[in-house]
This record gives structure tokens, sequence and C-alpha cells, in this order.
């Protein structure tokens, strides 16, 4: 297996651990998944940044570029509430604007890596053909 090949395979895995517990956080409104999601965003982002692709895969960076400019700024809201705090997602609306700022911008996070796996399936479908 060579470099580009392992490469892969950890934006893979990152990609979906970022996806996973973002939904996590969603469903759960725990911060520290939040944080955990935050990270794993990042490494995505920073194994995607060093993995040179086509036109797919750069379109797949910009949106993991996106997600990042979401959720790290949720996260750092989501710490902002306190560490031991679980943001009541059934009820959201009654919560404080910085945690519906960090939810909202969690949503905009998860789409962006909705469509940043959607992408890469695209390209595995397309490279596996040639």
């Amino acid at each position: 297996m060579g470099e580009k090949e392992i490469l892969l395979v950890w934006i893979t895995f990152f990609l979906m651990m970022a996806l996973t517990t973002n939904v996590g956080f969603l469903a759960s409104g725990d911060v520290w998944e939040l944080v955990i999601a935050a990270i794993f965003n990042v490494c995505a982002l920073l194994v995607k940044w060093k993995l040179k692709t086509d036109f797919m895969g750069r379109i797949s960076l910009a949106g993991s570029i996106v997600a990042v400019f979401h959720i790290v700024p949720a996260a750092i809201l989501g710490l902002s509430l306190g560490l031991h705090e679980v943001i009541d997602v059934s009820n959201i609306i009654n919560e404080s604007v910085f945690a519906r700022a960090a939810y909202g911008l969690t949503f905009g996070a998860l789409i962006a890596n909705v469509v940043s796996v959607v992408l890469l399936v695209v390209e595995t479908a397309t490279k596996s053909r040639e």
C-alpha cells in the first residue's frame, strides 16, 4: 500500500469520526462530544491538506475547511458554557444564546461533512473504475 492509499484510509477514518461525533453531539448535547468532533474535523482537514489530489479531492478539502470554520467556533462556544453543562437539544429554543449558536454552527459542520463524505464516495467509485 502506497503513501496515497494510506492517506486515503486516514482521511476516511477522520472524516467518518468527525461526522459521527458531530451527529452524536446533535443527539446528546454533550459538550465533550462537540470538542471531540472539532478535533476529528481538524485532523481530517490536516490529512486532506497533505494529500495532493484531483478536482474532487480539492472540493472535499474545501468542505473540510468549511466544517472546521463551523465546528471550532461551536466547540469554543460550547466550552464557554462550562465543561459540565449539557445542551438540552430537545428544547434548544429555551437554551442560552451561546448554546443555540453552538447548535446551529454544528448543523453547518454536519452538512459540510456529509458533502465531504459524498464527494469521497464519488471519488472512490470513480477511481475504482479506472
